[in-house]
């Protein structure tokens, strides 16, 4: 007859509701457990740290760092402008304008 399906159809669709319908209350439970963190989350007080101690030697550390003289190294940074100039020399667009 037309309308009969075989056990293998039956087993088939079976399965595939059942996929599905797992797949359906797996994000039902993960749409529930988010809301449920979110919620937690908004009514946990955030926990600060004590920076009282930290302040004498960031201020000690800033004092040390505003009295020493900066130092450049000048050889280095034309060096680097240097390199940078050849790099750029050396594309395709600038080789007939040198």
């Amino acid at each position: 007859m037309k309308g009969d399906m075989s056990d293998t159809e039956i087993y088939i669709r079976l399965t595939c509701v059942a996929i599905l319908g797992g797949f359906i209350c797996y994000r039902y439970w993960r749409r529930e457990r988010q809301a449920l963190l979110r919620e937690f989350s908004s009514q946990v007080p955030g926990h600060a740290m004590d920076v009282g101690p930290l302040k004498p030697a960031v201020a000690q550390a800033r004092q040390l760092m505003a009295d020493k003289p900066r130092v450049f190294n000048l050889k280095f940074h034309h060096q680097l402008l240097a390199w940078a100039r050849l790099a750029i020399m050396r594309l395709n667009y600038f080789q007939g304008r040198s």
